[in-house]
């Protein structure tokens, strides 16, 4: 899964977190200084609803996504 339009700040770092609907992490990257987009290796993750939380020391964002093979 690529995950695109990051905007992460050119000197922060992000850590980016995967969940599944249970709220057990199945995933995490970090994100480096001034990187906009990432590939995830989902191969291990069965199909389903997640959510995706990318944040620093000052803020959070989180999404749903669906995977499906």
């Amino acid at each position: 899964v690529r995950v695109e339009n990051i905007h992460a700040a050119a000197r922060a770092s992000y850590m980016l977190r995967v969940f599944d609907l249970l709220g057990r992490q199945v995933l995490a990257a970090e994100i480096a200084p001034g990187q906009s987009e990432l590939e995830l290796d989902t191969s291990q993750m069965g199909n389903g609803v997640y959510v995706i939380r990318i944040s620093n020391a000052l803020e959070v964002t989180t999404a749903k996504f669906v995977l499906q093979r």
